[in-house]
């Protein structure tokens, strides 16, 4: 995710001197950026020191370590309280019916808090992106939350002139309708079916043109593999190797990498730039 992608590449990753940098974004990082946003610690002059899971808005959270140091505790959060939450969120009524049809309590509490569009939708659903309420309106003030991460990665690199790409991360079910065929129930999506990723692909592309980001857009190539080839794990939905492959095989012939590929290497040897624009 972007904030943690933030903080490792400052504090870790920039030792490694990189002549470039690429971030695949996956839609789902939007959740983890908005989870973690109460998380974060600063300094007295407002600097982002890091993300630690121990606090909660600035203070020590005692539960969240007692729950990463006891197992009774953590079987309590599990069992008890993620299940009281769940409650209050669909109501007893809402609760019960949900689980005598079968439906997972996530995938109800998803679809309820994308019709009510909370201030905080990303953190109760992580796809709201590819569901059919969604519009380029209404989930961009939730994108900008990881769009400032992304110009934070951006600035970090143009500080220390290394070049800096954003690619697009398809999920399964946008690249066919037996990709990730287990896990997208759970969530509420069918099987047998591709969805549309016009809005989350179209936020990424206008936000990458208006910053320009150069842009590495690899769908069409998970698609077209995707009619013969197995590209995601049907339970957890990551990468099977054939996914790897493609994706690999994409970015080698893109553009857009190309160029940036090109303009590394010219810097490398000193020889006049001619730095990409994002497509």
């Amino acid at each position: 995710m972007p904030m943690l992608h933030y903080l490792s590449l400052r504090d870790e990753f920039l030792a490694f001197d990189p002549d470039l940098v690429i971030l695949w974004y996956d839609q789902t990082d939007l959740q983890e950026d908005s989870w973690f946003q109460k998380n974060l610690l600063y300094d007295e002059h407002g600097r982002l020191i890091r993300a630690d899971p121990y606090f909660r808005g600035g203070r020590f959270d005692h539960w969240e370590w007692l729950k990463n140091h006891s197992a009774i505790a953590k079987y309590l959060d599990t069992k008890l309280i993620r299940t009281v939450s769940k409650i209050r969120i669909l109501g007893l009524r809402g609760y019960l019916k949900t689980k005598l049809q079968g439906e997972r309590a996530k995938a109800a509490i998803a679809r309820l808090k994308a019709a009510q569009k909370p201030s905080d939708l990303p953190e109760y659903d992580r796809f709201f992106l590819y569901r059919e309420s969604a519009t380029e309106e209404s989930a961009r003030p939730y994108w900008m939350v990881s769009a400032n991460y992304v110009l934070l990665i951006r600035d970090l690199l143009a500080e220390h002139h290394i070049l800096f790409g954003g690619g697009f991360c398809p999920l399964g079910m946008i690249v066919g309708p037996d990709q990730w065929a287990t896990g997208r129930v759970a969530w509420g999506f069918e099987r047998g079916r591709a969805y549309d990723a016009s809005v989350a692909l179209s936020l990424y592309q206008e936000f990458s043109e208006a910053e320009h980001i150069p842009f590495l857009n690899p769908l069409e190539s998970f698609r077209a593999a995707g009619k013969t080839e197995k590209l995601f794990y049907d339970i957890d939905g990551h990468l099977t190797p054939a996914g790897h492959r493609v994706l690999a095989e994409h970015v080698l012939r893109d553009p857009t990498f190309l160029t940036l590929l090109q303009t590394a290497i010219r810097r490398a040897a000193g020889e006049p730039q001619h730095v990409a624009q994002s497509r």
